[in-house]
């Protein structure tokens, strides 16, 4: 019956069941010293509201905390993102984070009394109380990033910044969330500590101390509980604004849309597909894409050579894939297609032999690699919003994606409707070289037939190398058929 109460609710029946228990223990031990009852301690609260002593210790202790917490907060960030990136900074910090982690707080309190005085104490322990937890959950959650999207964006040449933005943030924000739960309310309980044994005045630690010494354990009950709601208070604010920078940077990271004439909106994209200014639009659109493609040229390849263990997968492979040029990789499944695709991409070193390209490539892989928490719309949008408009993005994926499922979660399409946005996003990219490892696969009949149409039509004079086992896409697409299984 709880269960269905709303949440908020339920926080307050449960709250009174605790008041209640603790008036009837009070009761019980009729001892004013040993523990007063919660109408003691609501009657100190009362008088001391308007004071402006009680309200300015609260302001001068949060100021201390937030700043402890702040600046642990940043550094945990930063430097936990270098010792991810660089093993000598790891090297360098785990021993002082263990140490911040081990230590007893009570123990930095009193050496920061001797080095820096009562003011700097609590900020100071607040950091070393939260940095740890901070530096762990950026470590945890970079040592879990997806690196096959990480190899994807870097294929499509999507810059550090977006990448840090979206694939990186969106890594360890689950992490950050989960320690910031626990970390918000221990700046609160160690920053109390540090000014509670500091005496610091005019602040709430210095106010506890003072119910100790005037033995006034109403007062010492009213400021634990102004702690315990501040505390919860400033946890909620701030895992509020947490979860919510996903999508802020997300947004953020997105480029500007390419301008576009003729369009406003979804309605104005529908009507733009068939109006003169919307074809004037694309139009456009192509002609932009088509300069930022540059001049295409071949890709050589000089006797491959890649091992993976005992199984030598490619064997002194050389060919040249000439501009305007349609191949297919049709060597049986396990025969190294994919492996080859990634040599060609730069994305595998060879044992031997080399690839000489200058040009870029977008790609389809063999599996999924999508935001699986974002729109197909936004999928294409971080690797070619530089170069399309979102009208002209909508445009192309509704060419084989219904427009229902534009602006729906990645992770609601279906495994052919992830296929078909993938080399949609592939065809979005002003690329000389379209490098495709089963992009059809799952596709049925007459969504494999117009993938094969927009391919051709937005091929232009790019390369195109396709891995697939299937020689219906060599004759629909009038692919030369290249073999180099050993």
């Amino acid at each position: 019956m709880l269960k269905r109460l709303p949440k908020l609710l339920r926080f307050i029946i449960v709250g009174l069941v605790w008041l209640l228990i603790w008036h009837l223990i009070s009761l019980m031990i009729d001892n004013v010293f040993l523990l007063c009852s919660p109408i003691e301690v609501v009657r100190t609260l009362i008088a001391s509201v308007p004071t402006w002593e009680f309200w300015s210790a609260i302001l001068l202790t949060f100021s201390r905390i937030l700043i402890g917490f702040l600046v642990a907060f940043i550094l945990g960030i930063v430097l936990g993102a270098l010792s991810w990136r660089y093993s000598l900074f790891d090297a360098f910090f785990t021993p002082a984070v263990y140490v911040m982690k081990s230590v007893p707080v009570v123990c930095f309190i009193v050496l920061l009394l001797f080095w820096f005085g009562a003011p700097f104490v609590s900020s100071i322990v607040v950091f070393l109380a939260v940095f740890p937890a901070i530096y762990s959950s950026i470590l945890e959650g970079l040592h879990n990033r997806d690196e096959k999207t990480a190899e994807m964006l870097r294929v499509h040449n999507v810059s550090f910044f977006r990448t840090l933005l979206t694939l990186n943030w969106q890594s360890v924000l689950p992490y950050l969330i989960a320690s910031c739960q626990v970390s918000v309310g221990t700046s609160w309980k160690s920053g109390v500590a540090a000014e509670f044994i500091a005496t610091t005045l005019g602040t709430i630690g210095e106010q506890m101390y003072q119910s100790k010494i005037l033995l006034s354990p109403a007062d010492l009950f009213a400021w634990t509980i102004v702690i315990v709601v501040a505390a919860l208070l400033c946890e909620k604010g701030f895992l509020r604004l947490l979860r919510a920078s996903g999508n802020w940077l997300w947004k953020a990271a997105l480029p500007k849309p390419a301008l576009q004439k003729g369009t406003h909106g979804k309605a104005g994209a529908r009507r733009g597909a068939h109006s003169e200014a919307g074809m004037r639009a694309r139009g456009e659109g192509a002609m932009r894409t088509a300069r930022h493609r540059g001049q295409a040229e071949s890709i050589t390849v000089n006797r491959l050579v890649k091992t993976f263990g005992d199984n030598r997968v490619i064997d002194g492979f050389s060919a040249i894939f000439k501009p305007g040029q349609r191949y297919v990789l049709s060597d049986p499944s396990g025969a190294g297609k994919t492996s080859l695709l990634s040599l060609i991409a730069g994305l595998l070193p060879p044992d031997s032999g080399n690839v000489v390209y200058k040009g870029q490539f977008s790609m389809v892989f063999q599996e999924a690699r999508l935001f699986e928490e974002r729109s197909a719309i936004e999928n294409v949008q971080l690797v070619a919003g530089s170069y399309l408009s979102t009208n002209e993005i909508r445009d192309l994926l509704s060419e084989l994606l219904p427009p229902e499922s534009l602006d729906i979660p990645v992770s609601q399409l279906s495994g052919g409707m992830r296929r078909r946005l993938e080399l949609c996003r592939a065809l979005a990219m002003p690329s000389q070289t379209l490098l495709l490892d089963e992009p059809f696969a799952g596709l049925d009949d007459a969504s494999r037939e117009l993938a094969y149409t927009l391919i051709l039509n937005k091929l232009d004079n790019r390369i195109l190398v396709i891995a697939s086992h299937d020689q219906e896409d060599a004759y629909a697409l009038d692919a030369q058929t290249v073999d180099f299984a050993t």
